[in-house]
């Protein structure tokens, strides 16, 4: 019998975050964690966000699980049903946005259920926590959060209520946390862009300098009316007199922007793992994209931890408030497989056809030498299938048993389809090529084809096989069959076309 959950809120405070970071301030935060007390580094994670090459790269990784395929496992169907329908009402996408970006920021996040009814079932709605709110004793080993009223309380991840969201580890999560890695070329890209902003608001205004003036008094005179000048104003200067700009004329400049470009590198990598060779844009993507910006470990391990953590802490207490205590707990798992590249696959296997071309010349010239190899074993080393020995020295003389002929072309056309030969004369034709390559090929060539010809499903399965044959013949005694086929398919198929018009 399922049990009902026990119904509990508690209050979030708002959380208020620095307006700017210094070195000391960083380093103060960043040790502070180290000793458990996330207070100062949950608002160092907020300021990251407020840069915008941070923000993308963790919202381009966060969405990746919303762009893949989610399966379930490991449990009834009534269970898989409901858990198909339950899954995202647990963490709409914004929620899990935050939950991901936070925690893999923080290095770990508490995460609190609140549970509500939908359809007769409960649901564990998950609302992460900010990360300045969370202390951890390592002493007592006591998860902390703190309160509206400023009061700290205790809780236990895993008693239906709490959950501890870590992917930076169990042990030490904090060793874990983005936020380590990511501070320096925040805090470098933040001076660069003040710095740059000071360096051309001076290039912008030059200095004017006065020139001729031989006296304190008329130096101070001439300072006094260079500096009344406004921005669009002529003046004429007294013989000897001149005026000048002092601009910055050296390219120091681009420091500021070689640095920047180190930052924002150095962000893409840290979070997605590869550089980005475009910028990347807000919004969802489809799968084939999540594995083009993101590595495709860091996807796997993101997939993985999501499935585990769901398995391990959410999923047990919705089964059995849901299925009563003893029903097998399901399985999500995000598909992370990368979508097939067709145009690589289609190279892997023109690559292959050429191989094979390569190894029917070698065989021929071992065979022309006086040299006998064996060609099964060849085929198998270089991975290629081979259903049946080249040569099978228990098949009939084809000289003393000749095949027949007839039967030999009709399967070949059955292969063809039916439709690719409606009349009489597209098969007489056919027969005739055929018959007339027969009888220039070599007896085990010959075999061969009509044993591909018997033991085959259909046309493209021939065509295959035609081609293992041809690795193994003799030089020259499988180019008028294979031709003769292939001339067979296409004169037939032209011929189906002519028809149907």
């Amino acid at each position: 019998m399922s049990k009902k959950p026990q119904i509990i809120t508690f209050d979030e405070p708002s959380v208020r975050s620095f307006t700017e970071w210094t070195p000391p301030m960083v380093r103060q935060a960043l040790a502070a964690m180290f000793m458990g007390n996330w207070s100062r580094a949950g608002l160092l994670i907020d300021a990251l966000l407020g840069y915008g090459r941070i923000q993308s790269v963790l919202g381009v990784r966060s969405r990746a699980l919303q762009a893949l395929d989610v399966e379930f496992e490991g449990a009834g169907k009534t269970v898989l049903k409901h858990l198909e329908a339950d899954l995202w009402g647990f963490f709409p996408e914004d929620t899990l946005q935050e939950l991901q970006i936070y925690g893999w920021s923080a290095g770990a996040v508490l995460v609190e259920f609140e549970w509500t009814s939908k359809d007769g079932r409960w649901i564990p709605v998950i609302k992460t926590w900010h990360p300045s709110l969370q202390r951890f004793d390592p002493l007592l080993k006591q998860w902390y959060v703190r309160q509206q009223s400023g009061i700290e309380i205790p809780v236990q991840p895993g008693d239906g209520k709490w959950a501890l969201f870590s992917p930076g580890g169990r042990r030490r999560p904090w060793t874990g946390a983005l936020v380590r890695s990511l501070a320096l070329p925040f805090l470098a890209a933040q001076f660069s862009v003040s710095d740059w902003s000071t360096f051309n608001e001076v290039h912008g205004n030059p200095m004017r300098v006065g020139i001729g003036a031989s006296s304190a008094p008329e130096r101070d005179s001439m300072a006094d009316d260079l500096s009344a000048l406004a921005g669009d104003t002529s003046i004429a200067l007294p013989p000897g007199y001149d005026v000048k700009l002092l601009e910055a004329t050296a390219r120091s400049w681009s420091s500021f922007q070689d640095q920047i470009s180190w930052a924002n590198i150095e962000i893409a990598i840290t979070v997605l793992g590869q550089n980005l060779t475009t910028e990347v844009t807000s919004g969802s993507f489809a799968a084939a994209q999540v594995h083009n910006l993101i590595r495709g470990d860091i996807v796997d391990a993101d997939g993985e931890y999501m499935s585990t953590w769901l398995h391990q802490q959410v999923l047990p207490w919705w089964v059995m408030y849901n299925f009563g205590a003893g029903t097998p707990v399901p399985w999500a798992r995000w598909d992370t497989t990368p979508p097939a590249d067709e145009k690589t696959v289609a190279e892997a296997q023109k690559t292959k056809a050429e191989a094979m071309g390569a190894l029917a010349d070698a065989v021929g010239k071992l065979r022309a030498a006086g040299m006998n190899p064996d060609v099964d074993a060849l085929l198998e080393q270089a991975g290629i299938p081979v259903t049946q020995p080249a040569v099978d020295p228990a098949t009939p003389d084809p000289v003393t048993e000749p095949p027949a002929k007839g039967k030999a072309t009709g399967r070949l056309m059955a292969l063809m389809g039916t439709e690719l030969s409606p009349v009489h004369r597209g098969q007489l034709y056919t027969d005739h090529l055929i018959g007339q390559a027969l009888k220039a090929a070599g007896e085990d060539t010959v075999l061969a084809v009509l044993s591909a010809l018997e033991d085959t499903s259909d046309f493209g399965d021939f065509q295959t096989r035609l081609g293992m044959i041809a690795a193994a013949a003799r030089p020259g005694e499988h180019a008028e069959i294979l031709e003769a086929a292939q001339l067979a398919a296409h004169l037939a198929g032209r011929l189906a076309v002519i028809e149907d018009a």
